[in-house]
C-alpha cells in the first residue's frame, strides 16, 4: 500500500535509489545526510540520470564521496551517525518521498 507522501518519480532508478535511501537516514535520524559515499560508477549514473542543473543542486545539499569498489551506498552527518544500505535494519519503500524531491530541489 502506498503513503499519501509517495509519488512518482520523474529521475532514472540511481536517482531514485539515492532518495530511498537518503530519505532512511532522515528517518532514522530526523534530518537529511549531510555527505554519501558511493562507488565512482554510481556517481557516473547519476551523473547521466541528471539534468546539470539538477546536479549543481544535488551537489550543492549533499557531498557525493567517490569510492571505488563499494557495495551500497553510506549516508553519515556531521554528529557522526552513519547509515550503510547494506544495514539489515532497512526497511524497503515503495519510492522516496515527496520531501526527498523537495530537499534535493528535483
Amino acid at each position: 500500500m502506498r503513503s499519501s507522501t509517495s509519488f512518482r518519480y520523474p529521475y532514472g532508478p540511481m536517482v531514485r535509489r539515492l532518495c530511498w535511501f537518503i530519505d532512511l537516514f532522515r528517518g532514522k535520524y530526523g534530518h537529511w545526510p549531510t555527505r554519501v559515499r558511493l562507488d565512482r560508477a554510481v556517481i557516473e549514473t547519476l551523473n547521466k540520470e541528471l539534468y546539470p542543473d539538477s546536479l549543481k543542486i544535488l551537489q550543492s545539499r549533499l557531498e557525493l564521496i567517490a569510492t571505488r569498489s563499494m557495495v551500497g551506498m553510506e549516508a553519515e552527518d556531521d554528529l557522526g551517525n552513519a547509515l550503510r544500505s547494506s544495514d539489515s535494519e532497512n526497511r524497503a519503500l515503495e519510492c522516496p518521498s515527496r520531501r526527498c524531491s523537495e530537499f534535493l530541489n528535483l
